[in-house]
């Protein structure tokens, strides 16, 4: 789940060529800062205009803009808990009970 692979990119070697593991790291950045900006985009529009902004932006609405919003809600949840003086003992978002009783 954590782990992203940018579409199009060929791993096969990237352990061994460092360049190819930098080209990884800024395509990954690029990527979400792309789901970011869909994201604002959506947090910014009123309710009546939200079938539009979803027309409009079907294609920025994949599996990976999903997934990176399920990681922003982890992320969240977590400092939550480490603000409350929780720590939450499970490592892996889907293991961890109070993720799975959110969903």
């Amino acid at each position: 789940m954590w782990a992203h692979v940018p579409r199009g990119l060929d791993t096969s070697c990237a352990a061994s060529d460092k360049s190819l593991s930098w080209l990884h790291v800024v395509q990954v950045h690029e990527e979400l800062q792309a789901h970011d900006k869909t994201l604002s985009l959506f947090q910014n529009t009123q309710a009546v205009e939200w079938e539009g902004a979803v027309a409009s932006h079907r294609l920025q609405l994949t599996s990976e803009f999903f997934d990176h919003v399920e990681n922003l809600i982890h992320a969240s949840h977590q400092d939550k808990q480490q603000r409350e003086g929780k720590q939450c003992p499970f490592q892996i978002c889907m293991q961890c009970p109070a993720w799975q009783m959110s969903h």
